[in-house]
């Protein structure tokens, strides 16, 4: 699913903030105010050729308002609803910075120490071998470590959990004697110096977070 920059967003907030309001009042007017919201919507996921999506709006903890739009299948016309499941993808990311914050307040890890402290296996950074890389530079993707596609797509799995296990697919890919393992999963960038979106160094900050509090990031 693609992500779209909203230009309408002053627009958007101020009827969320209208939303908002009459949620808290109790007002069982919200749906009447939903005209323009589903309007935008609709523009934009045909500016964007999103077949399907669903939102949702939470005011102090509670579900004030949520509506699928489009398709979850378009060919056979099965439409898109709030409770259609979705590919988390990215979103994982912030469970991901939550857990890993949380195990610097129970002082599990400390983001500028050398990861290979936490690490049953080497990472380094072979054009830098003597620069550490850091649990906040893997939280902040200025690692150095990069997405090899060839070899990140293969890590797809569908359909339920991978056979292959988080630890084992990073040792493959960043250990040197790992099967998936050349120069070329790292960038000759020294490790804090340059920004480079990464989801194997997330998912290393995940590992490392699974490693320091013994629990699956799951």
């Amino acid at each position: 699913m693609k992500l779209i920059i909203i230009s309408g967003m002053v627009m958007l907030n101020m009827i969320f903030v209208s939303i908002s309001i009459l949620a808290q009042e109790g007002s069982g007017k919200v749906e009447e105010i939903m005209d323009p919201i589903d309007s935008f919507i609709e523009h934009k996921m045909k500016e964007g050729k999103i077949v399907g999506l669903s939102a949702a709006l939470i005011v102090n903890k509670k579900l004030v308002w949520t509506k699928g739009y489009g398709y979850a299948d378009k060919e056979k016309r099965i439409p898109f609803t709030p409770n259609t499941v979705m590919n988390i993808g990215s979103i994982s990311k912030t469970f991901t910075g939550a857990s890993l914050l949380h195990a610097v307040e129970d002082g599990l890890v400390a983001l500028d120490e050398d990861i290979n402290i936490y690490m049953p296996f080497k990472v380094i950074n072979p054009f830098y071998p003597n620069e550490k890389i850091t649990l906040r530079q893997l939280a902040t993707h200025t690692s150095g470590i990069t997405d090899r596609y060839e070899i990140y797509d293969k890590a797809y799995h569908e359909g339920g959990d991978s056979p292959e296990s988080l630890g084992e697919f990073l040792k493959s890919y960043l250990d040197v004697n790992g099967e998936y393992y050349t120069k070329g999963n790292f960038l000759e960038k020294k490790p804090g110096s340059y920004r480079d979106y990464s989801n194997i160094a997330a998912a290393l900050a995940g590992y490392i977070v699974e490693v320091a509090s013994g629990e699956s990031l799951s």
